[in-house]
């Protein structure tokens, strides 16, 4: 069997029915543990740098779920939702939000732009996997695996 490119970018391929899941966050090394992670859980980890690669990445792919730093860079995590949230195609994707900021406002605005979870950096590895499991499980219907072939 042929060894992967380990060079080669990350897609979204929904093998053994695995959720595609969004990741977006600006440091590579985070971006990767989360991707790493999320993998050997089954999940198909896509990876964004900056926010104009995760909302073209979400339009394109259309994810079954996105974990987006709130404070990444161009445009921001707030941007970055509202952008999603106003375009049909990606309004539905359920979001878990990332951020080094704990403060009670920043936890307001993650549920205010449409986030179903939030994480205070550093987190747990077990944290993340709940989360995305929760965003995954309130998905609607048209998003959830694409089970129908759609």
């Amino acid at each position: 069997m042929a060894r992967p490119d380990p060079n080669a970018p990350r897609e979204a391929i929904r093998l053994d029915g695995g959720a595609t899941v969004l990741v977006a966050d600006a440091d590579e090394h985070l971006r990767d543990i989360y991707a790493t992670l999320l993998g050997h859980h089954g999940y198909r980890p896509v990876e964004a740098a900056d926010g104009l690669a995760a909302v073209t990445l979400a339009r394109e792919l259309r994810p079954d779920a996105l974990v987006l730093d709130l404070e990444i860079p161009g445009p921001g995590g707030v941007e970055v939702m509202r952008l999603l949230r106003d375009d049909p195609a990606t309004a539905e994707i359920p979001t878990v939000l990332l951020s080094v900021r704990s403060e009670v406002g920043v936890r307001l605005q993650a549920r205010r732009v449409g986030g179903l979870g939030f994480l205070e950096k550093p987190f747990a590895p077990g944290q993340l996997l709940a989360e995305v499991r929760r965003a995954l499980a309130t998905a609607p219907a048209p998003l959830a695996l694409h089970a129908s072939g759609a």
